[in-house]
């Protein structure tokens, strides 16, 4: 790679010194980050503050309820209450920011009020990394408006864990790219807390802190984190997976304790029957019970007009005759539930995969909600195209960047190629495999145990285009280092 293209994918001098800064260890022992300049940082605040007044004036219906509105509600009374008088299908996560913004009984003003805060904070720190990672000014600009559109706001505008989970895995996924290149503990702590508090505010988060330490030692292994020990790696991200862990743990013996079910919630054993309803009958007479009731239920859903005839919702319709079947004991009817379903998956495992491909296939789907769209037919068609784009766009580097890697690591396990990536790349690396870990991850738990909706996507859509920007920055500087390494004669460079 030529001096002049090295310099024009950095940047600014400020990306560039904010890149030194972080690829160093200076300041290890309490030196300051690199700090964006005073123009920048006003900038963003402005754009900030013009969609907080945009949002508030275009949406006085914020926020707004969905059906799963009341059982976070109900979760947050009995929290602030101190009466968990029964076995909750949620974690405590989202009821604890309700009670904070006063929402426990009814949506506030003031809950509308901080989601977009926590919106603007979740975009403000991946603007940040990329500043810091030396992606080009343009891209940086461009994460922010999409950022800032209507599609991506609107999460914030419902009683939901969305645009809360979305910001703490941010934070998650940030911190632990910056524990890799600066080892400063504080990042780490950073790490662990966002883990945990991820995890009980959606439960499907709960194996993230070991899913991104395995993206960690994929970079330490890569050689693209800064020369340190397998100990010395391996110890502090044990310690880090250990926090939210116990946080877990305890929480699930505090309902063991105290109604028989080990378990942060009921909802994964709930969830996990969407991946099961078309193949119910084959549930043997020991599960007679549980089959019988649940397929009352089914068939009829499958023949409802209006209605995609999956019949997904098959164990919510159920959920109250199992109960009573079940003398209203929540922990008996959750765990032969859980039982039937395992039994099922452990059976019959080639149809519990095609119904996990079904899944993924409608997940990647726009995320298409009503206060974006007005009413207007056109702007759902707008804001369709928009996500479709930007999810074909983060598709076609990852294929891109799959290949350029195997082009890579062809050339750098040649002993005389001296074949190797420079410090910028290597923390685009870092911060890539992180990225893109964690909406693998996200998709794989969404889709393989829940019903693998749009909307459980939504959280992972700004770090999908942060990666996305970080993606196409290292498909250059990896294509420009092959091409040099590789001699590839200019005529064929041009193409």
């Amino acid at each position: 790679m030529s001096p002049q293209r090295h310099v024009s994918i950095l940047g600014t001098n400020e990306a560039r010194q904010g890149l030194l800064a972080l690829a160093t260890n200076q300041g290890e022992h309490g030196g300051a980050l690199f700090r964006p300049s005073a123009p920048a940082l006003l900038f963003v605040l402005g754009l900030f503050a013009v969609a907080f007044l945009v949002y508030s004036l275009a949406w006085p219906q914020a926020p707004v309820m969905t059906p799963d509105s009341p059982t976070y509600m109900r979760l947050a009374r009995d929290v602030k209450h101190l009466t968990l008088s029964r076995l909750q299908e949620r974690t405590p996560g989202y009821p604890l920011f309700l009670i904070v913004n006063s929402a426990e009984d009814r949506p506030t003003r003031l809950l509308f009020y901080s989601s977009l805060m926590v919106h603007f904070a979740s975009i403000g720190i991946l603007a940040y990394l990329l500043t810091v990672l030396a992606v080009p000014r343009i891209l940086t600009v461009v994460f922010l408006v999409i950022s800032l559109l209507p599609p991506f706001v609107e999460p914030a505008a419902y009683v939901l864990t969305e645009t809360l989970s979305q910001f703490l895995i941010v934070v998650a996924c940030v911190s632990l790219v910056f524990w890799l290149v600066r080892q400063r503990n504080v990042f780490l702590g950073l790490f662990s807390v966002a883990a945990l508090f991820a995890a009980l505010v959606r439960p499907a988060f709960q194996a993230l802190a070991p899913f991104l330490v395995l993206c960690a030692l994929l970079c330490f292994i890569a050689g693209c984190t800064p020369l340190f020990s397998i100990w010395r790696l391996l110890i502090p991200l044990g310690i880090a997976v250990l926090i939210p862990l116990t946080g877990l743990t305890a929480w699930a013996y505090a309902n063991y304790r105290k109604f028989g079910y080990f378990g942060t919630g009921t909802m994964g054993a709930i969830t996990i029957s969407h991946k099961t309803v078309s193949f119910l009958e084959e549930l043997p007479d020991q599960y007679a019970d549980i089959r019988d009731i649940l397929l009352r239920y089914r068939d009829p859903e499958l023949l409802q007009p209006f209605s995609d005839h999956t019949a997904q919702m098959t164990t919510w319709r159920a959920i109250g005759e199992l109960r009573r079947h079940y003398g209203n004991d929540e922990a008996k009817m959750v765990s032969r539930l859980a039982e039937a379903n395992w039994y099922l998956i452990k059976t019959k495992p080639l149809s519990y995969l095609a119904e996990c491909m079904k899944s993924l296939g409608t997940y990647w789907l726009p995320n298409t909600l009503i206060l974006s769209n007005a009413g207007s037919g056109k702007l759902k068609i707008v804001w369709a195209a928009l996500q479709l784009g930007l999810l074909g766009f983060f598709m076609l580097q990852e294929v891109a960047l799959g290949g350029l890697g195997l082009t890579w690591l062809s050339f750098a396990i040649w002993p005389s190629s001296h074949f190797v990536l420079s410090q910028h790349s290597r923390l685009l690396v870092c911060s890539y495999t992180v990225g893109s870990g964690m909406i693998v991850y996200t998709a794989i738990v969404s889709c393989f145990f829940g019903i693998g909706s749009p909307r459980f996507r939504t959280p992972t859509d700004l770090l999908m285009i942060a990666t996305s920007m970080i993606g196409y920055v290292l498909w250059r500087n990896i294509r420009s280092l092959v091409i040099s390494r590789a001699g590839i004669p200019a005529r064929v460079q041009a193409i």
